[in-house]
């Protein structure tokens, strides 16, 4: 899987467990990085996010496409935070 163009679709999950630990939903993936644009418009949030194993990506920025309108009131640009996201078909 090459890292170049990958949108995944994010719920940000706020106090979830370490990174480490198993997700809340099957087919879900834990991470942990920091916003660094937040695009309401596009609903897209861009994280540089920490390696994630479990995918075999090294610490990269993703856009995540959000589709859980929750998310626009906890998110900010320059936060660190965790977060849960799922590949959704090609996203």
């Amino acid at each position: 899987m090459t890292a170049l163009g990958i949108a995944l679709a994010a719920v940000l999950a706020f106090g979830q467990p370490a990174a480490n630990s198993q997700p809340a939903r099957p087919g879900a993936y834990q991470a942990s990085g920091v916003v660094v644009a937040v695009d309401r418009d596009m609903g897209r949030v861009t994280i540089d996010a920490d390696p994630v194993e479990a995918l075999k990506l090294p610490a990269l920025a993703l856009a995540f496409n959000v589709y859980d309108q929750r998310v626009w009131s906890r998110v900010h640009k320059g936060q660190r935070l965790q977060f849960e996201f799922m590949k959704q078909g090609n996203n």
